[in-house]
């Protein structure tokens, strides 16, 4: 085990069943959030909040492989 240690938080789907206020909460906390850890990762499977992060990776099944379809950072 290595001995490093890493300040990430990941969270999966945290916008699924929330309204608009509950979605506006949710990046007011991830804005929040920004400043205590070094990578937050956020995964979700909707278009809709792409253009809400500032860095945003898709990743895309190709004959049953996951591979980066495209990058921005």
């Amino acid at each position: 085990m290595s001995k490093k240690s890493f300040n990430i938080l990941m969270m999966d789907e945290i916008f699924t069943g929330l309204d608009e206020h509950g979605k506006n909460q949710t990046m007011k906390l991830l804005k929040d959030l920004e400043t205590r850890f070094d990578t937050i990762f956020v995964i979700d499977h909707t278009e809709a909040f792409k253009s809400m992060f500032t860095n945003t990776i898709m990743i895309k099944k190709k004959g049953g492989l996951s591979e980066v379809a495209e990058a921005i950072v």
